[in-house]
This record gives structure tokens, sequence and C-alpha cells, in this order.
């Protein structure tokens, strides 16, 4: 994740600046009504690395919640990465990880769940 943060600025009489990453994977910042734009920008920086894991958790969590149906290019997470599936024909179930895409075969497709 690169580029500018996407943030919305809500304002009350709190002291402190808050950060929350909301279900939708949007950057909530809850700031004290008179500080400056600036300084609010400031704590965004330099909490970058806790915002963009947690957007990445968001993510992957939105990912986790859509059915799975186990079809060719679908993607799944091994190790912190997306990798796409890919379907062979054959009569043996067996699934196997290339270093570029999960492989299954066809006949897999009924245990996959399982096999994964």
């Amino acid at each position: 994740m690169d580029g500018k943060i996407k943030w919305r600025l809500i304002r009350s009489e709190r002291r402190t600046v808050g950060l929350e990453i909301n279900d939708r994977g949007e950057l909530l910042v809850r700031a004290p009504e008179n500080l400056s734009l600036s300084a609010i920008e400031e704590v965004i920086r330099k909490h970058r690395r806790w915002i963009y894991g947690r957007l990445k958790e968001v993510e992957q969590k939105k990912n986790f919640q859509q059915p799975i149906k186990f079809e060719a290019g679908e993607k799944f997470f091994y190790l912190g990465e997306r990798y796409p599936l890919r379907l062979e024909p054959g009569e043996r179930p067996f699934l196997a990880f290339d270093g570029r895409c999960f492989v299954m075969s066809s006949a897999a497709r009924v245990r996959a769940r399982e096999l994964f």
C-alpha cells in the first residue's frame, strides 16, 4: 500500500488524537477541536506502519468472509500472501503449492475444504 492515506476527521472535546480503522477499511481520526490539521497529519505519518497493517488485516478479513468456491483463479492466503488456484484434470485427489499458485486436481474439489 503506497500513496496517500485517506482519512475522515471527527472533532470533539477530547485531549488526544485517536486513530481507528473500521470494518469498512476507513481510517477515522478523532482529534481535539483546536488541534491544527498539520499536527493531525503528523500523527498520521508517525503511525503509518500501524495504519497500513490494520488496513491489510481488514482487507484479509473481508476476503475470508466471502464464500469459498474452489474455482480456477480464486485466490487463497498462504504465509501472508494471496495465491491463485489452478485446477488440473486428474482422477486422484491432490493439492499442491508450487511457489506461485495452488494446484489441485479436479477430483479433489469435493474434498477441497478438507485438503486446504
